[in-house]
């Protein structure tokens, strides 16, 4: 009995040990949330009063569809790339580099950029007798791989393509339109600045709500650790004492 009501103590005080140091991990983490949000509130209130200025109104404006345009442009870059990445190990594959032209080559490179530029769409043909090559068994690539090989051809259908780079060249025209209404740098560099800070501070704050998160159900597993062990050193006593034991906190 004694060796078990020792076992269940010293549980009990490293469960309580334990979360006196996650209660102090997440009392600091509340403080740098704390911190974080009064930034961004510090920001969030210089963008109130650029909306209200007429002159820098127009600069927020000019910002948010830049950065629009831009952002869906590096959508098609990361898709684009993500694809061709996937295929490149395959490439790298002494069997396999008889596969590889020049043109794919580039492709690898810089997948995005060489589409743009890729105006007869020869691509369109490259890919379609890597597939027939996949499909003949010409590659040598595992199991895996050739899954792999398979969803990248498949995100690379010539009608994706081709919608990215119409996409990119519309996107193109509305920054050069867009450019020619560029207002001063001085005060797109202000607004940038403190648009970027306030987004920097509510990513701070939203990181760290989700590591609070995770200390809460720390937390909460340890409570119930230690509630657990508190159980069986009553129930212990209990039958030792033949005597109700009650421990408190």
């Amino acid at each position: 009995v004694h060796v078990t009501l020792l076992g269940h103590c010293q549980q009990l005080l490293s469960c309580t040990n334990a979360l006196v140091k996650t209660n102090e991990r997440k009392a600091d983490y509340q403080q740098r949330c704390d911190r974080a949000l009064a930034l961004s509130n510090i920001k969030e209130l210089e963008i109130a009063k650029f909306r209200a200025d007429p002159l820098t109104a127009v600069i927020l404006d000019y910002k948010q569809q830049r950065d629009q345009l831009h952002n869906k442009l590096n959508e098609n870059r990361d898709y684009c790339d993500h694809a061709f990445r996937t295929m490149r190990p395959i490439f790298e594959k002494k069997a396999n580099v008889a596969f590889l032209s020049d043109l794919f080559q580039h492709y690898f490179q810089d997948p995005f950029q060489a589409l743009l530029g890729d105006a007869r769409g020869v691509i369109h043909t490259l890919l379609k007798n890597l597939q027939s090559a996949l499909d003949a068994q010409q590659l040598v690539v595992t199991l895996k791989e050739m899954e792999l090989m398979y969803a990248a051809l498949e995100q690379l259908a010539p009608s994706t393509l081709q919608r990215i780079q119409q996409e990119a060249a519309q996107i193109q025209i509305e920054l050069a339109n867009l450019h020619k209404e560029k207002p001063r740098q001085d005060l797109l560099q202000k607004v940038d600045d403190v648009v970027y800070w306030h987004d920097h501070h509510q990513d701070q704050v939203s990181r760290i709500r989700q590591e609070m998160g995770k200390i809460t159900a720390e937390q909460q597993d340890l409570e119930a650790q230690r509630q657990n062990s508190c159980a069986l050193i009553e129930q212990a006593l209990q039958n030792s004492l033949q005597e109700n034991v009650r421990i408190l906190f």
